[in-house]
């Protein structure tokens, strides 16, 4: 039987933690574009001035206005999501505080910044941080039921 979420924070508890490690993310994520910039070689550093993994293309504004909306469409369907005791703040500040930090810099730089090589692709703070929420969240919605029944009403595991 899947898990029921009993959550202590109150949910504007937890938006504010999710809006502050969003902040703290995104922040992070572009100290590190920055400090990578001026401090590793050139051809370290790509632009990547298409969406997620060069799926889409186009002029700068568009893209921003496209990745705004993203954002925007992910922060609705995050509250909705910790309202409902489905998902915890943290993956949702790394997923908004990922796609924030990228949405950024596309914003001041035209562009996106990657310096981590993985493999075949080239990534930054923020690709990681919206993978390892995204992941988090998917394990706890999948992982968490939430029980509605009153107390009385839930059978003992122990009792038959």
């Amino acid at each position: 039987m899947p898990a029921t979420v009993t959550q202590p924070r109150t949910f504007r508890t937890s938006l504010l933690w999710a809006g502050l490690g969003s902040g703290a993310v995104a922040g992070m994520d572009l100290l590190t574009k920055a400090v990578a910039q001026r401090r590793l070689p050139t051809p370290s550093v790509l632009t990547n001035d298409e969406l997620s993994l060069g799926v889409a293309g186009g002029a700068a504004a568009v893209l921003v206005l496209l990745m705004a909306l993203g954002v925007g469409v992910a922060a609705v369907v995050s509250c909705r999501a910790i309202a409902a005791g489905r998902v915890s703040w943290w993956p949702v500040a790394l997923v908004l505080g990922g796609a924030g930090g990228n949405l950024v810099d596309r914003a001041l730089n035209g562009s996106v910044r990657d310096f981590i090589p993985a493999g075949p692709v080239v990534l930054n703070v923020a690709d990681i941080a919206v993978v390892v929420g995204m992941v988090a969240a998917v394990l706890a919605w999948r992982r968490v039921a939430v029980d509605t029944r009153p107390h009385d009403a839930i059978p003992s595991r122990g009792r038959r």
